[in-house]
């Protein structure tokens, strides 16, 4: 009898366990296609509320909770940012930032947890690779070939009507990186095929980020690939793409992104022709570096960047730069604890990134192209680097636990 409730009770877990996962899907896509429109955000809220119900189910009847040092970290940021808001200029906008915090740490948690168990990550990648081509397939729709097509031609960007267009242009970059790693790591071919639908929409937004994203996981995905060993064929490869890569944004479809990225050329080689978002957000960066230097401990209190932008300029902008936002807003403090969380999963991750552990090589790619894009995008506060992080170390856990 007891042996049977024991069966029962697992099977039960079991269901829930998938059931679980599936949620977590149905939670990415709404991620993809409705957390940036005001229109349908409730549906990503449900999605949310449905994916915690189930996680806290398992929890419940596991009756354990897996509160492990990568748990901490998060907390730590989270209590230093609270903290901050008691020197913040102001407070209100600290408190503010907190709640959003607490909500971010929280679903950092569930993720944590939902992949603890399994540490299944190449089923996470492929959750984030459906989701992306879901949106590539809604977007079609919405839109219609003939529409994109037209929209392409005169420049137009794309995305705007149901996501932010810089956001909606990375998902699907990281998207196309993620049919090229299937491709080039898991021989599928059909991941092949389906390459050129996100990367095309991807352009058709007219994101420089999204443009920089996909080069940089292209590049990433071929070193890894052919290592040191092979330099050539890396060299060789990285040629070709650059060389397709450059004609191609010169076609007029891709006319958007290339005045957009010849502008912000020419404010990095100091010419006359400076795009004015590519300036502004330069002066930003400056205005940041020299607050920071005034206060460079603590900072100025969490999310305290825009009031002073606010009080010095009378603009209400954040920093359009991590790095930035972090020093100016937490200080030297606030700033290495969060990356920190980086630092850590990049070098415990390391000897598997050398032995060629493709799942590893993939969370690798996906954490340096949130790196990375930090120069430009302010992300301490975005659903999609905490679930990166979370997936990290869960990626840390399984194969340091190897060992």
């Amino acid at each position: 009898m007891h042996k049977k409730v024991m069966l029962n009770n697992n099977k039960f877990l079991f269901s829930i366990e998938k059931v679980n996962i599936f949620l977590f899907s149905i939670y990415m896509v709404s991620l993809y296609l409705f957390d940036n429109n005001a229109s349908f955000l409730i549906l990503s809220e449900l999605s949310f509320i449905l994916f915690s119900i189930t996680t806290m189910t398992l929890i419940f009847k596991e009756n354990r909770l897996y509160v492990h040092e990568y748990i901490w970290f998060a907390l730590l940021f989270l209590g230093y940012s609270t903290l901050s808001v008691l020197w913040a200029i102001d407070p209100s906008l600290g408190f503010a930032k907190v709640k959003t915090l607490i909500q971010l740490v929280f679903l950092y948690f569930l993720v944590y947890h939902t992949f603890y168990k399994t540490k299944n990550i190449i089923v996470f990648l492929r959750i984030l690779l459906i989701a992306g081509l879901i949106l590539s397939i809604y977007t079609l729709f919405y839109y219609g070939p003939q529409y994109i097509i037209n929209a392409m031609l005169t420049g137009s960007r794309l995305g705007g009507d149901f996501s932010q267009e810089n956001v909606f242009g990375i998902n699907l970059a990281i998207t196309t990186i993620l049919c090229f790693f299937f491709y080039s790591f898991k021989n599928s071919k059909m991941a092949g095929l389906i390459f050129v639908l996100p990367l095309v929409l991807a352009m058709s937004s007219g994101s420089r980020k999204a443009l920089l994203v996909i080069i940089i996981g292209i590049i990433l995905i071929l070193f890894f690939k052919n290592g040191w060993k092979k330099v050539y064929k890396v060299a060789i490869s990285l040629s070709l793409f650059f060389i397709a890569i450059y004609y191609a944004i010169k076609l007029p479809i891709f006319s958007s992104i290339y005045n957009r990225t010849e502008g912000l050329l020419a404010v990095l080689n100091g010419s006359s022709g400076k795009e004015a978002s590519a300036v502004y957000r330069q002066m930003l960066i400056e205005q940041g570096i020299i607050w920071f230097k005034e206060s460079p401990i603590w900072g100025y209190g969490l999310a305290n960047f825009r009031t002073l932008n606010i009080n010095s300029f009378g603009v209400n902008s954040y920093a359009h730069n991590n790095f930035v936002e972090l020093l100016v807003n937490g200080g030297l403090i606030g700033f290495i604890i969060f990356y920190f969380m980086y630092v850590y999963i990049f070098i415990r991750l390391f000897p598997y990134l050398k032995a060629k552990y493709p799942e590893v090589i993939a969370i690798y790619i996906l954490l340096s192209i949130r790196f990375f894009m930090d120069f430009a995008i302010v992300s301490y506060d975005t659903k999609m680097t905490w679930i990166y992080l979370a997936i990290g170390f869960i990626t840390v856990k399984k194969y340091t636990e190897k060992t």
